[in-house]
């Protein structure tokens, strides 16, 4: 896995719904919801995208969830096929592994997000 991961300006915002931001990388996506007085509330990235795709999920009050990526592209057991992806549960996260991965693809994320995000990955 390699690339630095940039933020995509103009995401779209949802009436009632906090704020986000989102960095986009080749193998690695973070998103992250703001409250008001623009404190971090949520964060999910996703990783090993071409590969193994999941994401890690933290909300405060809630802690972590991890899921599998089902990217919708593959036929179900009667051969339908989904269509969209859909996060699957799957407890198993390597979280020291995606927490170095993430440090070494943070350069162009502002380091009070950065920081935050990657505590709280090493504290899984």
């Amino acid at each position: 896995m390699s690339g630095n991961m940039y933020e995509i300006k103009g995401v779209r915002q949802y009436p009632g719904e906090p704020v986000r931001r989102w960095f986009y990388g080749h193998e690695m996506d973070l998103t992250v919801w703001f409250s008001n007085d623009r404190s971090i509330t949520a964060f999910q990235l996703c990783y090993d995208k071409t590969t193994d795709h999941h994401a890690i999920t933290w909300r405060k009050g809630e802690g972590f969830s991890h899921h599998r990526v089902d990217d919708g592209e593959s036929p179900d057991s009667i051969g339908r096929f989904k269509g969209v992806p859909m996060l699957m549960t799957d407890g198993r996260f390597d979280g020291k592994r995606v927490a170095e991965y993430f440090a070494a693809n943070r350069a162009e994320i502002p380091s009070r997000i950065a920081d935050f995000v990657y505590a709280r990955l090493l504290s899984y």
